[in-house]
């Protein structure tokens, strides 16, 4: 089953909290969730630039490519709004 785009970005923010933790401990857990959120917003817009805007492969070959990047967008909208509360 495809996660929605909150689901993604839940599950991405949330692969960046033991390295981050790691690294900044739990004394800065404000801090801490601020790098989480930018590590993940850099990501989805990697990922977002990585994506080509028309289709390389038959039987679509030049045709704009849908939703991936739309996925991606709407991710990165969950991601900015997520609190980790």
């Amino acid at each position: 089953m495809t996660p929605t785009p909150k689901e993604k970005a839940k599950e991405l923010f949330d692969k960046f909290h033991d390295p981050i933790m790691i690294m900044y401990g739990a004394s800065n857990w404000t801090y801490v969730t601020k790098v989480k959120k930018q590590c993940a917003l850099l990501l989805i817009d990697e990922l977002i630039d990585l994506t080509p805007s028309v289709d390389t492969m038959p039987p679509n070959f030049g045709k704009p490519t849908k939703g991936f990047c739309e996925f991606w967008q709407e991710v990165k909208i969950e991601n900015e709004n997520y609190n980790d509360d």
